[in-house]
């Protein structure tokens, strides 16, 4: 195999590799195929939500006079740029 130049031709690469060699072959230490374990578990997945959970903390910070903002015990520097908004 030779140097893959994009993104979709590895994409196009890994994918043949999973389905021809990786998941097919005996799995050394379950002694599992895991195309086969995967079909097992796929009635017990759940399916992703349309959108990802937003797991961002909103906090009314100000910045100190060395240009830091102090958040859960952390330090933070901070452009001096001033910021209208």
């Amino acid at each position: 195999m030779g140097a893959l130049s994009t993104f979709e031709q590895a994409q196009d690469t890994l994918g043949w590799w999973l389905e021809h060699r990786a998941n097919p072959r005996r799995h050394r230490t379950t002694k599992r195929v895991p195309a086969e374990v995967l079909l097992e578990e796929r009635e017990h997945l759940n399916a992703l939500p349309e959108r990802p959970y937003d797991d961002r903390e909103l906090a009314l910070r100000l910045i100190d006079s060395y240009g830091y903002v102090h958040f859960d015990g952390n330090h933070y520097q901070v452009s001096f740029t001033p910021f209208h908004g």
